[in-house]
This record gives C-alpha cells, structure tokens and sequence, in this order.
C-alpha cells in the first residue's frame, strides 16, 4: 500500500501544535487517505511503513538531544499510544495507535524506549472527537476519560504517541493524566497534524 519511496515523498506537517510533535500534514489528500485506512478500513499493516517515518522523526527530535546527555539508557523512555475505548477497540478490531507503537518499537530495537501499552487506559467511552467542532468541547467531552497507571509512568520519560492532532485535545487530556501519576516528561508526537 505504501512503499518507501512514496513514504519519503509525503508532505511534512508545517508547525508544532500545542507542543505536540506532528510528521505528515493533514492537509495532504494523500495523507488523510493513509490515516482513514489504517484506522477505518482495517489496513493496520500500513503502520510498518508509516511507523518508519514517526520513528525518523523521533530520532530527529529526541537523538541529538539522547546522544548528548551522556547515557543514552540513563533516559531511556517509555513509549505510551493513546489508547482506545475498550467498546470501540472491540468494534475496530484493533487500536491504530497501538499497531504505529509496534513498528516504531521493532525499528527501535529496545534502544530508546520501551513499549507500554498499559500505561494510559481509556476508562469510560466518549463522543468521537470528529464530531466535536471547537477545541473547548473536544476537552471537555475527553474531561478524566483517560488514567495512567502510576507503577508504570512515575518517574520515567515519556513519548505520548497518537495517529492525528486536530486541535490537540486528545493529547492535552492524556497529558494530564501522565502528568498527574508523576511522569517526567511528556514528548508527545503524532503521525499527522
């Protein structure tokens, strides 16, 4: 479906979004046709090629800045996707986050982080967030629908990872519950903004 010529030829997201670290830009027909089959139409193994594009982008960002503070396993972090509903993870069939989390730990090989997928749960089912307009009803339909789990997050470093940001409220929400169980640090990143 994707092969890595067309991969390295797709549009970069133009700017950071509320902090949130974004590869692809959204805007791209080709791009939103990417996201909508690996998250509706069940091509989940489009995240193998497009987690090589999120994983050339974290080693852009965050490699520099590893390499130079000495021991890399010293900030060794952990990877969290955003998770899914356990209702609509059992009417997806699977959480498109998850499977971009999976590649980006196969080319990781263990050498920066290490993949958490129990670390953030969504503990109750929300409205979808394509149906909300405004950033502030985005927030508050995402209100204390996420926890991390403390034994996991405290005390470590953080990449929060999502497929898109829209208006960034997903990730503010998932944030806050990171934050509140005493992580480090949050990177967060998405495939396409």
């Amino acid at each position: 479906m994707l092969c890595m010529d067309c991969g390295a030829h797709l549009p970069s997201a133009p700017t950071k979004l509320h902090g949130i670290i974004s590869c692809l830009d959204y805007k791209d027909t080709r791009v939103r046709k990417l996201v909508a089959a690996l998250k509706f139409r069940g091509a989940y193994k489009l995240a193998l090629p497009l987690g090589s594009i999120l994983f050339d982008r974290i080693l852009e960002e965050l490699g520099e800045e590893m390499i130079f503070s000495g021991n890399i396993t010293s900030r060794k972090m952990i990877l969290v996707p955003v998770p899914l509903s356990v209702e609509k993870r059992r009417t997806r069939g699977y959480n498109q986050t998850e499977e971009l989390a999976r590649a980006l730990a196969l080319y990781d090989g263990g050498q920066m982080f290490t993949l958490e997928t129990g670390a953030l749960v969504k503990i109750r089912d929300t409205e979808s967030q394509v149906s909300q307009c405004k950033r502030e009803s985005r927030l508050t339909n995402l209100k204390d629908a996420f926890r991390a789990d403390a034994n996991i997050v405290a005390n470590k470093h953080i990449i929060l990872l999502d497929d898109v940001a829209t208006t960034g409220a997903t990730i503010s929400e998932c944030r806050r519950a990171l934050s509140e169980t005493g992580a480090l640090s949050i990177t967060a990143i998405t495939l396409a903004h």
